[in-house]
């Protein structure tokens, strides 16, 4: 990403070298957060999570206890689990663990959120619904205010989940008719109170907002900006082809930032980087 010229200095200082930090073993990176890494090592069946900053390596370092067991619902498989940094901040509970499972038997889903305090997981609101599989489709849930989100495949389309963790309610929501899952992510508003997803059509990017209408307590959107990627390729010399092909699976959106201001998208293995508010872009990596 684009750095002020005031961080250059601390970013050539950093220490991405990770064996030091992780040992032996398997390495992954499940999640990214301010300058922060969650990464797991496995080592002889022995999963180790811990949180990592690259910036300050000697100023920040924490091990995460092991994960809760997720058998407090009989009858259910744990299909997807994940730890996420709670951006609340200032509130004792730094990180909480989403997973979700499913009855075949009974045709259910269950939601359960463990908060880790004082270094132990404990059940922090549960959720179970008689809607049989809830796919979640997104690598990382966003959490904004009590709430939290991620895309889903349900009963064969794509819906907005939004799980209330103060009052245990799950919520689904339609998308908006012209959104395409592979072409679409979901990020924070700049103030971190609401949720943008973001979907490229064609040459455009368009942005829409999550809203909840006060009165009646009903979910809907707002398309909040449409920006042309093509005039953005043809300024900085990238080949207008990545657009084209609408249908073409190969065309991926990846990690938008905050307040939608910056996305990165794929195309044969591709990766490019737009900064819709500046209207720049560039090439920043490209597998071989």
């Amino acid at each position: 990403m684009p750095q002020p010229p005031e961080l250059a200095s601390v970013v050539r200082r950093a220490s991405f070298d990770l064996d030091t930090t992780t040992g032996r073993g398997t390495l992954g990176v499940c999640y990214c957060w301010n300058g922060l890494l969650l990464v797991t090592s496995e080592w002889r069946a022995i999963y180790t999570r811990r949180v990592l900053c690259p910036l300050y390596s000697a100023r920040y370092l924490a091990t995460l206890p092991s994960l809760p067991e997720t058998g407090i619902h009989d009858g259910f498989t744990y299909r997807r689990c994940e730890i996420l940094p709670n951006g609340r901040g200032g509130d004792g509970m730094p990180y909480f663990y989403f997973a979700i499972g499913w009855c075949n038997k009974e045709e259910q889903s269950v939601l359960d959120v463990y908060v880790l305090q004082d270094d132990i997981w404990a059940i922090y609101a549960s959720v179970t619904t008689e809607i049989p599989r809830i796919d979640l489709l997104l690598p990382n849930s966003l959490i904004v205010g009590d709430k939290i989100y991620n895309m889903a495949c349900v009963g064969g389309s794509n819906r907005l989940v939004s799980l209330d963790l103060a009052s245990s309610c799950l919520s689904l929501v339609n998308l908006p008719e012209e959104v395409e899952f592979k072409r679409t992510e979901l990020s924070l508003k700049n103030d971190y109170s609401e949720v943008h997803l973001n979907h490229v059509k064609g040459s455009q990017l368009r942005i829409w907002l999550h809203m909840v209408d006060n009165d009646d307590g009903l979910a809907n959107w707002l398309l909040v900006n449409t920006i042309c990627l093509h005039e953005i390729c043809a300024d900085y010399m990238i080949p207008t082809g990545v657009l084209e092909d609408v249908g073409d699976s190969k065309l991926l959106v990846y990690a938008a930032g905050v307040d939608s201001g910056l996305f990165f998208m794929e195309k044969d293995e591709v990766l490019y980087l737009f900064d819709i508010k500046r209207k720049t872009a560039k090439k920043v990596f490209e597998a071989t």
